[in-house]
């Protein structure tokens, strides 16, 4: 019984930080959603969009600034889908390119 008191104190510590870490989780999840992307491009509320495509083309995330300033996201399963909506309401939106993976990630597995 001894030596039993400082696993049980990380065993409350790893617990606490799994539930810290899921209500973090919760409260930053997106929930904007394409139908209200298009209810806001029918309003003309956007001020900008932005297109950050994933390097499993097409899917991606899609960064709605509004007129107020505020920010809204979502992922997308096909961000040319996305971008042709925006671009038929007169909404250009600025595209990011793909992030390539490092070279050590390739490698790394071989050492």
């Amino acid at each position: 019984m001894k030596g039993y008191g400082y696993y049980l104190v990380i065993i409350l510590i790893i617990v606490g930080l799994v539930y810290l870490n899921d209500s973090f989780n919760r409260n930053t999840s997106d929930t904007y959603t394409k139908k209200e992307l298009i209810q806001d491009i029918v309003d003309g509320d956007i001020k900008s969009a932005e297109i950050i495509q994933n390097s499993q083309i097409p899917t991606g995330q899609v960064k709605i600034t509004l007129q107020d300033g505020k920010i809204q996201s979502f992922y997308t399963s096909d961000v040319n889908e996305i971008e042709d909506l925006l671009v038929e309401n007169n909404i250009s939106p600025r595209m990011h390119d793909v992030k390539k993976q490092s070279i050590w990630i390739t490698i790394l597995p071989y050492l």
